[in-house]
Order: structure tokens, then C-alpha cells, then sequence
């Protein structure tokens, strides 16, 4: 047994920049979650028990490590080829084992175990084509626990090293051979750099503990191995009881309020898994995701408040509870069943309900994949709604996945192999999309109103005699009767996106805003406190900043080139609104030339009179008329 790091007879170099690792480093935490529950809800057993994943976070002795000594000095020689010049590697790779060598050197290290029951396990023996080769040592190929499975040993399988100061994990899994008999394999991998012996041979990046002849897992339990690591620490009798996998991170960050941050993750990516029944997931004893507790979590406000400076918070956190709502309430809430062809049976869930933001969410084997497909973006002339659609048919599903990208979050025909398969692709979203959309008309669409007289304008106009001919009665000489004073208007409230707790106010409505207030002396002094309409503590105020000869240039769906004066010097926080049928909407700004970027707002520092011009990228596809709104920071 020991570490074994092949040696590269072909003069190649593995980067620190790995590009697996490199896919989960923006949001580690968020994308541990998905990928980890993802795989152990692919390896669930046929039954009604459901998956249980626990995760638990250990305090381990560092020389519990097996062979630590090994792998203490290859991270000490990948130090010291990332601070030599010639190899290339620069500030990045030297800042990081520099870092994994102190924490290598200390007398204790964090282990993150992540071990779920009632599954198969992560099949083996680890020969080439078996789902256990796939995971530890394959790379590019994803072999399938289920021919439903989400992708779980594909690019998903690098997540829990972005979340490992070693980028090291040991992984112990118990599963049954074609035989019938329960067979336990361990192994630990390490994604590292290419490093120089003292000899001056070249080895590669990645290495693994175990049997050194070909990097093989230790089979069976072993006396001399830690607890932490095996999946079973007894006789081989226990093995029949324990099928299913641990996994140890080794080194693990410990991030700022991870706990929460995974509960939020698993409960926006698997409700749907959890409301079935099929999911329980506790994360160290703190939280506990389960079919009766899922919906008080979303009412958590202290789990919002946590995520909400995350991308795309809390605004999906806010859409994952109406869904929840929506699945697991029969009040009010409409079942429409059919038989599509080529998807077969189909359900979707529609909840009518004030609040509501319209949006259709797409499952598939309770894992949310959606809400963004195309034909189904824009609800302008409805009611408020959401609605959960979810196929039941495994045809329909396998067709599904085969459309879906890497990270699972759209359909995307063109993934399909040939022009026929992706022809069909498209003709199967699309007929999807009418489906639903005419579904959502007849439950959720507001009906026509009748023809209503506007009484306020009948001044400015004339009325047509009955015969339509003649002259008009009561006109008007818009030359001699209409008078047009100096007079400050007052600026309206801004709709803000459902979910913020704020008000948007002009600098001309503050004495407005706090006049019934005898508390509040001078209102200037408690904006960004917390107060309503009549000084109660209640919202966030924010102070609109005027924008003047505002221009909003398309230059495709996706990108918006923004001019505007601005009568303000300070910092401004912009956001841009679609201007609907009903209501306006924020739409999240993804990418801009300028400025920093914070829950989809562009906060920018500008000074008064200056004309400004910003190009700025939407999250997604947008071709209508857009208003363009500035709050002071």
C-alpha cells in the first residue's frame, strides 16, 4: 500500500488549473451539493426507502492519514515546483501548496464524510467500464449507474476537490458483484501538479493511495485503516447491512456558513426528490431535509438572509418555495394529466395564487432542472401562477437527459447525435411548450375585460356625433385653454423585483415619505434605515438617483449598450427593468464592461453631469423594452 504518482515518460506537465476543479470553483459549496446528491440519488436501490445522505464534519489526528509521510512530501515537492520559474506554474499554484503544506504539518485536519444509505453503492470491480473505474480513475467518460442517471460520474465527479485544501479524497464504497456477494473498495485520489523527484523524474499530477501495482482500491475491511475512512470497520459480515458509499474530503475548507449553504443548495436542486419521498438529507445533525420539513425551510428567513448576496439569491431560494407550494399543497392547486407523443405520460401542477411570479419549473426524477425554457418565459397577461411540470414516463425521461448540458439546468436539442434526432428535439420542446402554454390559459390566463370608458381624458378629446359625422362636441383649443406651470412632480415608486423588502423613492418624496412621523426629524439622516410610509420600522429605503437622456441600444438578445446623464456624484447601484403588460420585472445583468456586478446590479461610481455609456449582458434572451433605474449605494 502506499501513494503512488506515475512517472511521465512523456515529457508532458499537469497545471495546477485543472480543468474539472476549475468548472465548481465560483460556488464550491452550492455545486458539492448537487453533484454529491445527484450521484447517490442515481445509485438508489428499487424500493420505496428513500435515499439518506448524511454529512458530518470530523476533526481527525493528521497522522491517522494512511502512509502521511508520502503524501506529505509530494505535496512538498509540488511546492517546490510551483515556486521554480521554469516550470511555469506562478503565484496561484505556489499561494496554494504553500497553504496545503501548513495544513499538512498541523497535528489536526478537517475531514468533511458525506455517506448516504439504500443505495447500490458505486459499482465496481475497477476495471474499465464499470461505474467505480469511471469515478476514480477515468477521465471523459461517464458510466451510468441507471440509464435515468443524471450525469453523477461524468465532469460532476471533480466537485468535492474544489472544496479540499489537499484537493485529496478517500472514498470507501460497499456495493454487490454479479455474484450476489458484497464486496468493499477504498482508495483516496489526489489531483495535484506534475513535480520533480530528487532524482529528477518527472511525475504526474494526479496520484493515488492503495494497492500500488496499478493504483488499485484495498479490497475487504482493513484492521489497520481508520474509522473515518471505511465504509464498514467489522468483520466481513457487517458488509451485507452497508452497501453504499462514504466519502471523506480531505483538508476541507470550511467555508463561512457552509452548513446552511448546503441545506439551501440540496433544497433548491432535489425539493422535488424530497417532496416524493425519495430524498432525507442531514447535514450535521443541524439540518434536516425530509418530505415534513422541507416546506418550513423554505420560510426560514435566516436561511434567506444567508444566501441572498449569492448569484441569483434569493431570488431562486423565494421561486423553489412557491414550487414547493405548488407540489405540495392539493387546495387550489390544478393536476392536468396527458400522453404526449414521444415524452408519454405527463403531469403538470398549477397553483393560481397572488404573489406567485410565473414561472414553469421542469423536473426531472425530482431533480429541478429549470424555469427558463424557451416559449415559456414571459406571462405578461396572466394571472399570478407557478406550475411544476415533471414527465412520468422512463422513455420520456432517458429523452430528456440525453438534451440536457453539463450542469443540468436546460434542454438543449443540438446535443442529440444526428440532424434527424435533433429535428426531432426541437419539434418535441416545442410541442411541449404549446402544451403547457394552453394549459396555463385555461387556468391561469386573465380573461378579456369589458370595454370601460376613460372618463379622465374625455376633456382633451372629442365625441363623435351617433352617425359618426358632423362635428365633435365639447372641443378643446389646445393652443388657448391648456396652461403649463413650473411645477414639480413628484417622482413615483419604482417596482421593485418580489422578494426585496425596500422602497424606491425620489429626493423630492422624502418630507413626503416621513411627514406623518414625529419621531423622525430629519428623514436625510435615517436613509438605509429601516422605516415605512409613516416612519414605523419596517423597510429598507433605498434613494432613487435621477437618470436623464437615458438610450438603450440593442446589440443582440443578450446585450444592451446603456447611455445616461446622471444629476448625482456618489456610487449608484443600476438596475434594468422589462417594461411588461402588468408590471415590470428586473432583469439580472450578468456581465458588464464597468463596474462590479452584485445579484444581478450594476453598482457603479460616477459624478454629476457626466454622460456615461455601459454595455451590459443579460442572464437571459430579452427583445423588448427595457427602463433603466439608479438607487444611491
Amino acid at each position: 500500500w502506499g501513494w503512488v504518482h506515475a512517472t511521465d515518460e512523456s515529457d508532458q506537465w499537469d497545471g495546477f488549473n485543472d480543468s474539472g476543479i476549475e468548472h465548481f470553483r465560483g460556488k464550491p459549496i452550492i455545486h458539492l451539493a448537487r453533484e454529491i446528491i445527484q450521484n447517490s440519488l442515481d445509485a438508489r436501490v428499487s424500493g420505496d426507502e428513500p435515499v439518506v445522505v448524511k454529512i458530518r464534519l470530523h476533526k481527525v489526528p493528521t497522522i491517522s492519514i494512511p502512509d502521511i509521510e508520502q503524501l506529505r512530501e509530494n505535496i512538498k515537492l509540488c511546492l517546490d515546483a510551483a515556486e521554480d520559474p521554469e516550470c511555469g506554474e506562478g503565484p496561484k499554484a505556489a499561494d496554494f501548496f504553500r497553504r496545503a503544506y501548513e495544513v499538512i504539518n498541523k497535528n489536526e485536519i478537517s475531514v468533511l464524510e458525506i455517506s448516504d444509505f439504500n443505495t447500490s453503492g458505486i459499482v465496481g470491480p475497477c476495471i474499465n467500464g464499470k461505474p467505480y473505474y469511471a469515478f476514480m480513475k477515468a477521465s471523459g467518460q461517464s458510466v451510468k449507474q441507471s440509464d435515468t442517471a443524471s450525469g453523477s460520474y461524468g465532469i460532476g465527479k471533480f466537485a468535492p476537490y474544489a472544496v479540499s485544501s489537499l484537493r485529496t479524497i478517500f472514498v470507501s464504497t460497499v456495493y454487490k458483484d454479479d455474484k450476489g456477494n458484497d464486496i468493499q473498495l477504498t482508495q483516496a485520489k489526489a489531483i495535484l501538479t506534475s513535480y520533480f523527484t530528487k532524482d529528477k523524474t518527472t511525475r504526474k499530477g494526479v496520484g493515488f493511495w492503495g494497492k500500488k501495482h496499478k493504483c488499485m482500491p484495498v479490497e475487504g475491511y482493513q484492521h489497520d485503516l481508520p474509522a473515518w475512512i471505511q465504509r464498514v470497520n467489522n468483520n466481513d459480515g457487517e458488509l451485507k447491512f452497508s452497501c453504499g458509499t462514504k466519502l471523506s474530503i480531505l483538508g476541507f475548507t470550511e467555508p463561512a456558513d457552509w452548513e446552511e449553504h448546503l441545506v439551501v443548495s440540496v433544497a433548491e436542486n432535489f425539493f422535488g426528490a424530497i417532496l416524493d419521498g425519495k430524498l432525507i438529507v442531514d447535514v450535521n445533525g443541524k439540518h434536516n431535509l425530509s418530505t415534513e420539513s422541507l416546506k418550513e425551510l423554505f420560510q426560514d428567513e435566516s436561511l434567506r438572509a444567508i444566501i441572498e448576496d449569492y448569484q441569483d439569491e434569493p431570488e431562486t431560494f423565494d421561486a423553489c418555495r412557491n414550487y414547493v407550494l405548488c407540489l405540495a399543497e392539493s387546495e387550489n392547486v390544478e393536476k392536468v394529466e396527458s400522453q404526449m407523443p414521444d415524452l408519454g405520460h405527463v403531469e403538470l401542477k398549477i397553483l393560481v395564487r397572488d404573489g406567485m411570479h410565473k414561472r414553469v419549473c421542469f423536473l426531472r426524477n425530482g431533480m429541478f432542472i429549470t424555469d427558463q425554457l424557451h416559449g415559456l418565459k414571459r406571462f405578461s397577461d396572466y394571472k399570478d401562477f407557478v406550475a411544476v411540470f415533471q414527465c412520468l414516463n422512463h422513455e420520456g425521461n432517458q429523452l430528456l437527459r440525453a438534451m440536457e448540458p453539463p450542469r443540468h439546468d436546460d434542454f438543449e436539442p443540438d446535443r442529440l447525435s444526428t440532424e434527424e434526432e435533433k429535428k426531432r428535439g426541437r419539434k418535441i420542446l416545442r410541442r411541449l411548450a404549446r402544451w403547457v402554454r394552453d394549459k396555463l390559459k385555461e387556468h391561469a390566463q386573465e380573461p378579456a375585460a369589458e370595454v370601460t370608458e376613460i372618463v379622465e381624458l374625455r376633456h382633451f378629446f372629442g365625441d363623435e356625433v351617433d352617425d359618426g359625422e358632423g362635428e365633435s362636441v365639447d372641443e378643446i383649443n389646445p393652443m388657448g385653454e391648456i396652461l403649463i406651470r413650473a411645477k414639480p412632480v413628484r417622482r413615483k415608486q419604482v417596482a421593485l423585483p418580489r422578494g426585496e423588502d425596500e422602497v424606491a423613492v425620489g429626493r423630492e418624496d422624502l418630507t413626503y415619505l416621513y411627514e406623518a412621523s414625529e419621531e423622525v426629524k430629519d428623514p436625510r439622516e435615517h436613509l438605509g434605515g429601516t422605516y415605512d410610509e409613516r416612519g414605523n420600522q419596517e423597510r429598507l429605503v433605498r434613494l432613487q438617483v435621477p437618470l436623464s437622456n437615458v438610450r438603450a441600444v440593442v446589440i443582440n438578445e443578450n446585450t444592451r449598450r446603456l447611455a445616461f446623464t446622471v444629476a448625482f456624484s456618489g456610487n449608484i447601484e443600476l438596475r434594468v427593468f422589462a417594461t411588461g403588460a402588468d408590471t415590470d420585472y428586473q432583469i439580472p445583468i450578468s456581465v458588464a464592461n464597468v463596474g462590479t456586478l452584485s445579484g444581478g446590479k450594476l453598482r457603479l461610481t460616477v459624478e454629476e453631469g457626466q454622460r456615461y455609456h455601459v454595455e451590459v449582458q443579460f442572464r437571459e434572451a430579452f427583445r423588448g423594452a427595457v427602463r433603466v433605474i439608479a438607487y444611491e449605494v
